[in-house]
């Protein structure tokens, strides 16, 4: 597939099916804005990190970024040339490109174990990472964040897919760890 699937119309407040160029699709509920057809990223002094097939939640609650906050974002990448474990791996250590401002700063970055599971039948596995101490360069940043990335086989473009939820905590209206566990529960092979 070489452009993303068209996004899903759904009534407004319906939950928004994405469907990415991965063959895995994802639900998001119907607050979040559906980004599937643009990319996102974070890029600082320890690399740049990408993913397509975005939704984000409470878009623009922070006025002052002049490219428009977000609350949480998910989105998905793939990874040809290895296997579900070490894409998982490999992209939940990119916590570092998201969250550091410099390789020194005072952020602390707490990774988990890896959680086994399927989807659809294939194998995949989840890291969640914690970051606290985040900079702020505006009073409504957030002074802690989480990263969840979950890596299963893809069916179309690459051999591995690698989903991630992103949210901003300590703002009004965050994530609950809830929340994100609904999300990753929907993720799932579109046939």
């Amino acid at each position: 597939m070489e452009f993303p699937p068209p996004q899903n119309i759904v009534p407004e407040g319906d939950p928004i099916p994405i469907d990415t160029r991965y063959g895995i699709s994802y639900t998001v509920p119907g607050d979040w804005r559906d980004g599937s057809q643009a990319v996102a990223g974070w890029e600082g002094d320890t690399g740049s990190v990408t993913f397509g097939g975005i939704a984000m939640y409470g878009y623009d609650y922070c006025p002052e970024h002049r490219d428009g906050a977000r609350k949480a974002i998910t989105g998905i990448t793939g990874r040809n040339g290895i296997d579900v474990a070490t894409a998982a791996f490999e992209v939940s250590r990119q916590a570092e490109a998201i969250f550091r401002d410099e390789p020194d700063d005072g952020v602390q970055i707490v990774y988990s174990e890896p959680t086994e599971f399927a989807i659809d039948g294939a194998p995949a596995i989840r890291y969640s990472v914690a970051a606290r101490n985040l900079a702020q360069k505006f009073d409504c940043d957030p002074t802690e964040a989480t990263f969840d990335v979950v890596a299963t086989q893809g069916y179309s473009n690459a051999t591995v897919a690698v989903f991630m939820v992103q949210t901003d905590q300590q703002i009004d209206g965050a994530l609950e760890p809830a929340d994100v566990d609904r999300i990753i529960s929907t993720l799932r092979h579109k046939k």
